[in-house]
């Protein structure tokens, strides 16, 4: 079981990676990201990349506050992203 960042982590991980669609019954969580990964690789398709990342964190966690995604790099066999964030600390009344 994961707490905390961990879960965070986890959970931003699956927003990105899980496409449009592939939930049952929520159609509307996801992100582009799988289907951008097979454009040509321009300025175009990266920064749809870094909006689609961008887009699906701001509406779908609620416990950060994005402060960046950068696109590290980006070719035929891999993509790095770095994804900056600050976690909103709720307290428990």
């Amino acid at each position: 079981r994961v707490r905390n960042q961990q879960s965070i982590n986890q959970s931003i991980r699956n927003l990105v990676l899980t496409k449009f669609g592939e939930r049952f019954f929520q159609p509307n969580i996801g992100s582009s990201v799988y289907n951008s990964l097979f454009e040509i690789n321009d300025v175009f398709s990266r920064d749809n990349l870094v909006s689609s990342i961008r887009e699906v964190i701001n509406l779908r966690e609620p416990r950060v506050i994005l402060q960046n995604v950068t696109l590290l790099s980006f070719d035929e066999s891999k993509v790095s992203i770095n994804i900056v964030y600050i976690i909103i600390r709720s307290r428990m009344v």
